[in-house]
């Protein structure tokens, strides 16, 4: 019985900091509405900002179930340059890597995977690797490019993410130039 009571506590102290590591961000609550009437800070702080973004990015994914280029795209694409708890980014990211992962059986149309590959891409700049899901995701947004070079985007007016067909153009050629690995200058790019 002795010998496999460090194996039991080895076990019992990795689940209890699993758990530990998720609790956190299960209480996140999502940010308060804009508003005009609301405060203007008296300084810039990159701390309270990287809060922010966080509970942001985490509420959408929660609430929405979607990769979008306005909230977790944007964050995916910046969060990890930012120093701070690197739980909420773990989390956003997974989020993106099991939603690449869900094509195999349903695909977003083609902003979402563009979406979702473009920040994958300039997630894994700032790691300096690229992924075999980030891959996966720049596959499948090449197979649906048009012959003009865009892409079918989604236009309900929300500029300048959504309002015509240059945006996503321009949000993936950054993300091709910025992945690790001179990925634009392969034949896939």
């Amino acid at each position: 019985m002795n010998r496999h009571l460090p194996i039991l506590l080895s076990s019992l102290l990795a689940i209890a900091a699993s758990a530990s590591a998720e609790e956190p961000l299960a209480k996140l609550t999502a940010p308060a509405p804009n508003s005009p009437a609301e405060p203007l800070a008296k300084q810039m702080s990159v701390a309270k900002a990287v809060d922010f973004i966080d509970r942001a990015s985490l509420h959408w994914q929660r609430s929405r179930k979607c990769v979008t280029c306005h909230t977790n795209g944007a964050y995916l694409m910046a969060r990890a340059r930012l120093k701070a708890d690197p739980a909420p980014h773990i989390s956003v990211r997974k989020f993106f890597e099991q939603y690449v992962d869900g094509w195999t059986e349903k695909k977003p149309d083609s902003e979402g995977i563009v979406a979702t590959a473009s920040a994958l891409a300039m997630d894994d700049a700032a790691r300096g690797k690229l992924t075999d899901t980030t891959r996966t995701a720049f596959d499948e947004a090449w197979k649906l490019q048009r012959s003009d070079g865009s892409w079918d985007w989604l236009k309900c007016g929300w500029g300048p993410f959504e309002s015509d067909d240059h945006y996503g153009v321009t949000l993936a050629a950054i993300a091709a130039a910025k992945a690790p690995g001179d990925y634009a200058q392969t034949g896939q790019a």
